[in-house]
């Protein structure tokens, strides 16, 4: 069939060489039949408002296999809907989408509420606050909110604010999993906190002092830059801040490809072609390649770049599209970004890195404790069992991700 043009399968799959799709398997994105592909080319291209001459219920049973690992189901339903598309499916399966959309409202609905009541009590306390990923995103760059999905809240705090920040967060009813800001600052760059009495009505909060903390790529000191060039973000009863675009930008792709090489999102990629769509003047693209350079993450943002222009149609601007226009690489980031393409970022990786920066033989010790043998809580949370008397078996489920999946923690 031959619509759309695009993507070309060869390429596509080229580019995902190094990173690959969520799935059950590494290559189930990339299996599907090149219809298929173009279908999901279409629903994420929004400067188009073309839809294929073919049903989708001919793809449906392969696109259920693979689509619900991408939290696209929302955006795949206001498309298709806004496109005036609802006869490519099944009564049946237009139905699903929808209610797979209704519940993206309400748990976005859900969010905002959660984050609005956040936000304020940071503000009370002068407490500098930036919030990031899908929460700031849906509300910025989405048509909608509801159409970016998110699991939990991050928020980021400067460092100096981050002990009374954590004593706020308890003050309104959350509870600390793991203190790791004081154990192993250097390994981890969150702490997560639950809802004590509400655990199932609130979403967790991820209270960052660093965006991230694999490696050094994308790694910039919090204080000064991020909260200086923050963008207001406006909620329904209060207003807080969140990344600047460029800054944005950079950080959704080191987070992509750099923590999650091995299980890219669509709606990670949707993200990048988000931000990017917001550059709308030559300097903001000057803008992006400078500040790529400068924290490391030249190769990060064209390669992010490069593989929303295959999904999405993102037309990249002058100035970007060619990699001759970008600032060289420092040789650091080269030696960093080989690690990233082989994976030698691992956690095994990290734990080596973090301590070698530990001095003394006690803070080693208390860093390498830490890092293995985290809170049980967080562990619980993390890779959930039975009962508690199961928690070894969390434990393990933990380590052999670190062996099998070698991405994130």
């Amino acid at each position: 069939m031959a619509f759309p043009e695009r993507p070309d399968i060869a390429e596509l799959k080229k580019a995902h060489a190094f990173f690959q799709p969520a799935g059950d398997t590494p290559r189930a994105l990339l299996e599907l039949p090149p219809a298929a592909l173009s279908l999901i080319c279409a629903l994420l291209d929004s400067s188009s408002d073309r839809m294929p001459p073919f049903a989708i219920d001919s793809f449906w049973d392969e696109l259920n296999a693979v689509l619900p690992f991408h939290d696209i189901y929302p955006l795949f339903y206001w498309v298709v809907k806004n496109r005036g598309a609802g006869h490519l499916l099944s009564a049946e399966h237009y139905t699903l989408l929808q209610q797979q959309y209704v519940v993206g409202c309400i748990n976005s609905d859900q969010m905002g509420k959660q984050l609005d009541a956040v936000c304020a009590a940071f503000a009370d306390h002068s407490i500098p606050l930036i919030v990031l990923k899908g929460p700031a995103l849906g509300r910025l760059y989405y048509p909608a909110p509801e159409l970016r999905p998110s699991s939990d809240i991050d928020l980021l705090v400067n460092p100096r604010d981050f002990i009374v920040a954590r004593k706020l967060l308890e003050g309104i009813g959350y509870r600390c999993l793991d203190r790791r800001f004081e154990k192993a600052q250097t390994f981890y760059s969150e702490e997560i906190f639950e809802h004590v009495h509400n655990s199932d009505e609130h979403y967790c909060i991820e209270l960052h002092w660093e965006l991230h903390s694999r490696g050094r790529v994308g790694r910039l000191p919090v204080p000064g830059t991020l909260f200086d060039n923050a963008v207001p973000l406006a909620l329904a009863s209060s207003s807080c801040k969140t990344l600047h675009p460029v800054d944005a930008l950079i950080y959704a792709a080191v987070h992509m490809l750099v923590n999650h090489g091995k299980s890219i999102r669509l709606i990670w990629l949707y993200d990048i072609a988000m931000l990017a769509g917001a550059l709308t003047e030559p300097a903001d693209w000057k803008l992006l390649r400078q500040r790529s350079a400068t924290w490391g993450a030249v190769r990060a943002v064209q390669t992010a770049l490069q593989l929303a222009r295959l999904w999405t149609g993102l037309p990249l601007q002058a100035g970007c599209a060619d990699p001759s226009e970008w600032p060289q690489p420092a040789a650091e980031e080269e030696k960093d970004w080989e690690h990233v393409l082989h994976r030698r970022d691992s956690a095994f990786h990290r734990i080596a890195d973090g301590l070698q920066r530990e001095g003394g033989i006690l803070k080693k010790l208390l860093f390498l404790l830490n890092a293995v043998f985290p809170s049980p809580a967080v562990v619980r949370s993390q890779y959930p069992v039975s009962c508690a008397l199961l928690l070894p078996l969390s434990y393990m489920k933990r380590w052999m991700y670190w062996l099998v999946k070698r991405d994130h923690l």
